[in-house]
C-alpha cells in the first residue's frame, strides 16, 4: 500500500514537471515552484509521514531525480547548447 501511496504522489509531481516547457521557466520558475508547494502543502500530512524520521529517503531521491531530468538538463540543454 505504501508503494502505491508513493506511486501516487511521484505521478502527482511528474504531471507538475511536465505542465511547464523548459522556455517557460527559463528566467523565472515561480509558477513550476507555487504548483510544487501547493502539492506538496495538499499533502503536508502524507508528506511528513513519507520523509519524516521514520520515512524513506527513496522517495526524495525518486522526486529530486525527476526534477534533476525534467528541469536542470533541459535547462542547461537550453542555456549552454547554442
Amino acid at each position: 500500500m505504501l508503494d502505491s501511496i508513493e506511486a501516487e504522489l511521484i505521478e502527482q509531481f511528474k504531471q507538475i514537471f511536465g505542465k511547464y516547457d523548459t522556455d517557460d521557466t527559463k528566467d523565472f520558475p515561480y509558477p513550476l515552484f507555487f504548483d510544487i508547494f501547493r502539492l506538496i502543502d495538499e499533502n503536508s500530512e502524507l508528506c511528513k509521514a513519507l520523509v519524516g524520521p521514520n520515512g524513506d529517503i527513496s522517495l526524495i531521491i525518486k522526486i529530486r531525480e525527476i526534477f534533476r531530468h525534467q528541469c536542470i538538463e533541459a535547462w542547461i540543454w537550453l542555456h549552454w547548447s547554442y
